[in-house]
Formats: C-alpha cells, sequence, structure tokens
C-alpha cells in the first residue's frame, strides 16, 4: 500500500536498480501518483496479472490509459473505482482478462458505463455493487441484458457489500441461470480472492 505524503519520489529510472520481487497483483490506495503506477507496472511488467486501482481517478487522463495498454495482454483481474476512466481506454483490448470488478455507486443509466471496452475480453466473472440492486431488479432487464450481451463468456456474477438477506429477484435469477450464469454474493472480496472462484 502507498503512503504519499511519505513516499520519495520514485520513477521507471530508479525501479531499475531495484531487484523486484514476484509481484502478481499491484493495489494502489490512497490517491497515489499516476505516474508512479506506471512506473511500477512497467517495472512489474514481466510478472504482473492482477491491478487494483479503488483511488484511480479521472485526472490520470493520460498515465492510466498508458498503463493499461502496457499492461492488456497480461492482466487476468482489474479493479477499478470510476467507470468513467473506460473514456479513455478504447484502445485497450484486454485479451487476457477473466475477472473485473467495477465500483458503480452513483450510476444509474446503462449508456453511462461504457462497458462495450470489454466486448472482446473474455471476462468469466464481473463483481458490481449490490447497491445496483434497482437496475439488476429491473423487469424489462435492461440492464442484466446488456451485461449479458457485453460479456459473452460471463460464468459469474459476483455482487458486492450484499447484505446477508440479499438476493437478486426471481426473474434476474432465472435469466442468470437461464445462461448458466451463477450468481454470488459476498461481503468485500479481494481480486485474488475473486480471481480463485
Amino acid at each position: 500500500m502507498f503512503d504519499p505524503p511519505n513516499l520519495p519520489k520514485i520513477l521507471a529510472a530508479d525501479l531499475g536498480r531495484f531487484q523486484l520481487p514476484h509481484i502478481t497483483h499491484l493495489v494502489a490506495e490512497d490517491y497515489p501518483p499516476s505516474e508512479l503506477l506506471l512506473s511500477l507496472a512497467i517495472a512489474l511488467k514481466p510478472t504482473l496479472t492482477m491491478l487494483s486501482t479503488p483511488c484511480t481517478t479521472c485526472d490520470d487522463e493520460e498515465d492510466f490509459p498508458r498503463m493499461l495498454k502496457i499492461l492488456e495482454n497480461q492482466l487476468q483481474g482489474l479493479h477499478v473505482a470510476h467507470p468513467m476512466i473506460f473514456d479513455t481506454i478504447s484502445h485497450v483490448k484486454f485479451s487476457s482478462l477473466r475477472v473485473l470488478h467495477i465500483d458503480l455507486f452513483e450510476y444509474s443509466r446503462v449508456d453511462e458505463l461504457n462497458l462495450d471496452r470489454f466486448l472482446h475480453a473474455p471476462i468469466e466473472i464481473l463483481v458490481l455493487s449490490s447497491r445496483l440492486r434497482h437496475l439488476l431488479d429491473d423487469p424489462d432487464q435492461i440492464f442484466l441484458l446488456h451485461l449479458f450481451e457485453i460479456f459473452r463468456s460471463l460464468r459469474r456474477l459476483v455482487l458486492c457489500e450484499a447484505q446477508s438477506n440479499f438476493s437478486l429477484q426471481e426473474v434476474s435469477s432465472r435469466a442468470c441461470q437461464d445462461r448458466q450464469i451463477e450468481c454470488l454474493y459476498r461481503n468485500d472480496p479481494s481480486l485474488s480472492e475473486l480471481m480463485e472462484l
């Protein structure tokens, strides 16, 4: 975990002087400098398969897309906080991405999400907040059908921050079952835990 106020200025050139361990998961918390994330992604590219950026903001309009482009063929798990960043990554293909965790707390419309960026990614596990229940349980199933159309390899839909008695309405559960998609409910799983589902 980064602590930006106490973090020395680290550049890609500096990272080349260190023998870095075999790191598969980069977790960026507490709003780290985007140029530092980019430098770390470059240095860790040989081993990195998971990236969690729960605090990355849209201020990273250049470095964040560059980082994802560098990692596009090896990332298997991705956790992002702000779907609006997807506007900047239309050129990234994610050929190995199996798990996608998106924090969607403030979104209420399908067209705001830009999920079509992942149309060709082999995503098997999609993780969303249970706060999207109003979209997931829509009788017309507009959001759910949109997810099925975009994520054609989907095998598991995981809803996070779910209360113990939370479950999708029967019509939504049946729509998932008809497509052999398992619905799972988790409190606050890490990306590493999700990769093992």
